[in-house]
């Protein structure tokens, strides 16, 4: 096997684990199910890839360098102000549409999934996360909460792009749908012109 045949096979192990992971939850998927989907023996998943812990960890890495990624490259353009605010939430909501991976494995952690995994919410939230409420502080009004604010509006946007919304009829409105998606994004921004100091 060649290193782009060992590369591609990697990809498509990531890909895989990271799906069912993501969509299914880490209490629910097993390494024989990740070795099922993937097409790859058992003694794969466990001993070269060290099992679903160690595949759930890589693939948690792997979107919380994309989202730092995304996020630095706006930190190095961003000016507290309404523009600056703006260009934080579209690049985001951005990402999160991209990757709805994002938003489904906090959403599987947010009811408790992984639990026996100790400190994972500070391994993956911390200091970026303080990074960003940081830049938003110096946007919005002084008698705001930054913090609260920047997670009030970052879980709005990952449950979005999981689920979209339900219109007044009961009717689902995907996050795939574009005119659902500048709906939503039209109200971040008049949110964030309410918000700004």
């Amino acid at each position: 096997m060649t290193r782009s045949d060992d590369q591609a096979r990697n990809d498509w192990l990531f890909y895989v684990a990271g799906r069912m992971l993501s969509e299914l939850g880490y209490d629910s998927v097993t390494n024989e199910m990740i070795a099922e989907a993937a097409g790859v023996d058992l003694s794969t998943v466990t001993e070269q890839y060290g099992g679903k812990r160690d595949l759930y960890m890589a693939v948690l890495k792997r979107a919380h360098w994309q989202r730092i990624e995304r996020l630095r490259a706006v930190e190095a353009e961003y000016t507290a102000d309404l523009q600056g605010l703006t260009r934080l939430l579209d690049e985001y909501l951005d990402l999160c549409l991209e990757h709805p991976e994002l938003g489904a494995f906090w959403m599987q952690r947010w009811l408790s999934d992984a639990s026996d995994i100790p400190r994972l919410d500070a391994m993956f939230g911390g200091p970026e996360l303080g990074r960003v409420i940081e830049m938003v502080r110096e946007a919005v009004a002084d008698d705001l909460d930054a913090g609260m604010i920047m997670r009030m509006l970052t879980w709005s946007i990952l449950a979005f792009s999981q689920k979209g919304i339900v219109d007044s009829k009961g009717e689902r409105q995907e996050p795939g749908d574009p005119a659902t998606v500048r709906r939503f994004r039209e109200s971040l921004h008049g949110l964030a012109r309410h918000l700004v100091a």
